[in-house]
C-alpha cells in the first residue's frame, strides 16, 4: 500500500491512500500494537521553514537496497 502523508501547520496528520494492491499474503498475524506502530510512527520531516532550527552536515553517500542515497547528520541548534 502506498499512502501520502501530510501535516497541517498545527501538526495534524492527514493520510491519503494512493495505491492499494489486492492482498497476496495468505497467512500473516498482526497485533493491534503492530498495526498502531506501522501507522503512527512519525517520520522526521525537515521543511524549509524548520531548517534554520537545525545543524545539517553532509556525511556521504550510501546504498539502501538498490537506491543511491545521501546521508546527513541532523541535530537541533543549541540556543
Amino acid at each position: 500500500m502506498t499512502t501520502d502523508v501530510s501535516f497541517t501547520p498545527e501538526g495534524k496528520r492527514y493520510e491519503h491512500d494512493t495505491y492499494a494492491p489486492a492482498p497476496t499474503i495468505t497467512k500473516l498475524l498482526f497485533t493491534k500494537q503492530d498495526l498502531d506502530d506501522l501507522k503512527n510512527i512519525q517520520p522526521f520531516v525537515l521543511t524549509t521553514e524548520e531548517l534554520p532550527k537545525y545543524n545539517v552536515t553532509y556525511v556521504g553517500r550510501q546504498m539502501v537496497d538498490e537506491i543511491h542515497t545521501y546521508v546527513f547528520e541532523v541535530a537541533p541548534k543549541k540556543n
